[in-house]
């Protein structure tokens, strides 16, 4: 299995109003937890799952976020982006992608529960890997996770690795030191 470094966004796929953005609180560390926690839940998942469009998925979810606020609209950004852009900075993997589904995993990460019609396995894992992520902002609430069997079990682990990727700069490389320590890193 390819190591989680290919699903790292680079700087300039962030919008250059989101440049600002890539080290707040959405930013590189954060998205780079939600990659872990995405393969941690894949890993744990009892049902086969598209890895490839989930994890390109949680690497591009909040690349089109404008700032760390609402920001409503970052989701559908980050879709067209990988509709428009993605094959154009990653010719060789979009080959083999299914780049619908990783641009609608983008879109319906920030939509509420009650406004998807259509749930896929991927959404589920996504959501929960994004939700997980709400230790960094101290309100994660393990109920609201989707997969209850797995994701809620990952809650001390999710608090471990912000504090210590946070602890070493919070940069994708923070976290990827932190997580190589803590035994979730995938190389």
């Amino acid at each position: 299995m390819p190591g989680l470094d290919q699903y790292i966004p680079e700087r300039a796929w962030f919008d250059r109003q989101a440049q600002r953005a890539f080290t707040g609180t959405h930013g590189i560390g954060h998205i780079t937890r939600v990659l872990v926690w995405s393969e941690q839940i894949a890993e744990r998942f009892r049902a086969p799952l598209r890895r490839e469009e989930l994890l390109w998925a949680a690497g591009l979810h909040d690349i089109k976020r404008w700032d760390d606020g609402i920001d409503r609209d970052h989701g559908a950004r980050a879709a067209a982006w990988v509709r428009a852009e993605f094959a154009s900075v990653r010719p060789e993997v979009a080959a083999t992608l299914d780049l619908d589904l990783v641009a609608t995993l983008c879109r319906d990460h920030q939509r509420s529960d009650h406004l998807i019609a259509d749930w896929t396995d991927e959404l589920r894992v996504l959501k929960d890997a994004d939700g997980l992520e709400r230790v960094r902002i101290h309100d994660l609430d393990p109920r609201r996770l989707r997969l209850h069997d797995i994701s809620p079990a990952l809650e001390p682990c999710a608090w471990d690795l912000m504090e210590r990727s946070v602890a070493l700069g919070n940069t994708a490389e923070a976290v990827r030191r932190a997580a190589e320590d803590m035994g979730l890193w995938v190389s």
